[in-house]
């Protein structure tokens, strides 16, 4: 799977830091593509190991988890209510 700029949208502090990668697109495209990218990180052996060069041009790992950002778990809540 490649990733196109346009359609990933990085936010965060300094490298180091947690950060939030939003797929772009109608909210159903979006949803296929982080399930596929987070299909991706997973192999038949076991996690694969993605490492992103930082702006000082060194490597570091990257981690990924599927948790919704604090504005989403908040308008689903609201939403229940």
């Amino acid at each position: 799977m490649s990733l196109d700029a346009k359609a990933i949208h990085l936010t965060g502090d300094e490298p180091g830091n947690n950060f939030t990668m939003a797929f772009g697109g109608e909210p159903g495209l979006a949803a296929r593509r982080v399930g596929k990218f987070l299909g991706l990180l997973r192999s038949s052996t076991g996690w694969r190991e993605l490492q992103v060069q930082t702006p000082v041009a060194t490597y570091c790992k990257a981690y990924f988890d599927c948790d919704k950002n604090r504005r989403q778990a908040r308008q689903e809540l609201i939403g229940r209510r």
